[in-house]
């Protein structure tokens, strides 16, 4: 280029934002040296036409060198070497200063317009050129790490027991699929690949999923979701032997970083074993639930403050209760007041020491406003995670009670009858066919107490004269 006697080029520092000599041409007189010392030395206290040009992002000339008042050693040294203009341009790529390109010419006033337009178009060239080499030196890194990422995504996934996959949502062709699959359905990686996804999904099923991920990818362009939401569905797929795995599929959508293109990312996992458990849950439970809504017996749980916050289906029938979601009874209100101190004696003793199983007798208010007797054992389950409640199992002994005190009645009524005269006395009770005796009646008839109590009789036999008595 004309009379020019030096050139070099180089590439910008961009942690230091100052010029690195990549390239020069010319007489090697140790003048190198002295640009290489110069951009070392670069900064505010020493004029550096490379620097120049990066921070005001133009061009730089100085058509006659002794006229600089600044420069130093470079100066000087290029000077000596008859280096009399230069000029230093910048090199962009994509519009951005990657580097610098500086001449030397042994002749002042060596560039005018002309030969500064000539130059800028150099510079350009030089900008493509090292464009492509950068272009160039990032495709073979990512390669590079593309493949080192493979290579780590292959040993993690192959010593994975999920199936991990990569999917095209566009075409429903699968990019990439695990080796784990073949364990998982008995079909090799290759084998899953060369067929689309709706082979992996019952004909039920497929419908449904396409449609669903058609819909979140739609999200997923709109901004609505993210690559961290995820999406899990149960999924039914066919085994290479005929038969079907139940799994879990976990997916999301990414943005491949060396494509460009959207990509549904997925997680299938085995769980056949856990919806067996599941299933032995759940009959357990109905088990239990039949059972408890058919035992006579009712089951209460109440809580720390004395509220009763569950009541079997049988605790609702007892005291007539309807089986819905209606409120339940209020123990503190709807005991007898008479008993409501010993079963509150009954609920401290528990509360004090929890391992105690306590029966206690007492009456409860019905639904209808009357009175029940109910025997109920109380035990404290508060500190059990599952339960956090005093159990209160109880069962209707109305019936028994009236019963013991009829019977209490009559052998008080038959004792005094006795005092009063000096033969025996006893009761007949037409509904129950039972028989209340005194002392002296069972003397008579020649009969135990125990029994005269336990048996029903429809005749009485007199042992001592052979006579038989018999009731109608």
């Amino acid at each position: 280029m004309g009379n020019s006697k030096f050139a070099w080029s180089g590439l910008i520092n961009e942690k230091k934002q100052t010029p690195e000599l990549i390239h020069y041409s010319g007489k090697n007189d140790g003048f190198i040296n002295v640009i290489k010392k110069m951009l070392a030395t670069c900064n505010k206290r020493t004029f550096c036409p490379a620097c120049e040009v990066i921070h005001q992002e133009t061009y730089y000339v100085c058509n006659n060198i002794r006229n600089l008042k600044e420069g130093g050693l470079w100066k000087s040294e290029a000077i000596k070497r008859g280096y009399l203009s230069l000029i230093t341009l910048p090199v962009r790529v994509n519009n951005r200063i990657v580097g610098v390109f500086t001449l030397f010419s042994a002749d002042t006033n060596f560039f005018n317009e002309e030969e500064i337009i000539l130059l800028e178009e150099v510079a350009n060239d030089l900008g493509f050129a090292l464009g492509a080499i950068k272009t160039e030196k990032e495709h073979e890194k990512a390669i590079t790490a593309l493949k080192e990422r493979e290579q780590t995504y292959k040993i993690l996934t192959e010593g994975m027991k999920d199936v991990v996959w990569t999917a095209d949502p566009e075409t429903f062709q699968f990019l990439y699929v695990s080796p784990s699959v073949e364990q998982l359905r008995g079909y090799t990686s290759a084998e899953v690949m060369a067929n689309p996804m709706d082979e992996s999904f019952t004909p039920a099923q497929k419908e449904t999923l396409f449609k669903n991920i058609q819909k979140q990818k739609a999200a997923f362009i709109s901004g609505e979701i993210t690559s961290q939401n995820y999406s899990t569905h149960e999924v039914k797929q066919p085994c290479k032997d005929g038969t079907f795995v139940t799994t879990e599929v976990v997916t999301n959508f990414m943005v491949n970083p060396l494509t460009k293109r959207i990509e549904l990312h997925g997680v299938s996992r085995d769980i056949t074993e856990r919806k067996k458990a599941e299933e032995a849950i759940i009959n357990a439970e109905r088990r239990s639930n039949l059972l408890i809504e058919k035992a006579p017996d009712g089951i209460v749980l109440v809580n720390e403050q004395g509220e009763i916050k569950y009541a079997s289906p049988s605790a609702r029938r007892i005291f007539g209760y309807p089986q819905d979601d209606s409120p339940l009874p209020n123990p503190n209100i709807d005991t007898h007041p008479e008993d409501l101190p010993s079963v509150l004696n009954v609920l401290q003793r528990i509360t004090e020491d929890p391992s105690l199983v306590l029966t206690h007798t007492y009456r409860f208010k019905t639904f209808h406003g009357d009175w029940r007797w109910v025997e109920s054992t109380f035990s404290n389950q508060l500190e059990e995670p599952a339960i956090q409640a005093i159990i209160i199992n109880f069962r209707d002994v109305t019936e028994r009670i009236e019963t013991e005190k009829t019977i209490q009645n009559s052998e008080l009524r038959l004792s005094r009858a006795e005092i009063a005269s000096s033969s025996g006395n006893w009761e007949l009770h037409l509904d129950t066919r039972k028989m209340i005796a005194s002392k002296g009646a069972m003397k008579v008839y020649g009969v135990s107490k125990k029994k005269w109590l336990t048996k029903r009789r429809s005749c009485i036999h007199y042992p001592n004269t052979g006579n038989t008595w018999t009731m109608l």
